[in-house]
């Protein structure tokens, strides 16, 4: 019990400060390359596409106020 507890407690120790950042953060270095342009959408709304729906497509269940 006590080694896996001692266990638990290295690993722990290490988890937290073997990432740790030393000293000053440097300048950042050149931008890269910009990538090629991809192709082009269809003209319109951000394609959003249109759904019409009529009432005379709905179709009753049960009676009005009763669950169908």
């Amino acid at each position: 019990m006590k080694s896996k507890f001692k266990f638990i407690v290295i690993a722990l120790s290490v988890l937290f400060s073997s990432c740790a950042k030393d000293g000053e953060i440097g300048p950042q270095g050149p931008a890269g390359s910009k990538g090629d342009q991809g192709p082009q959408g269809v003209p319109g709304n951000a394609n959003v596409k249109t759904v019409t729906v009529s009432t005379s497509n709905w179709t009753m269940f049960g009676t009005i106020g009763q669950p169908g």
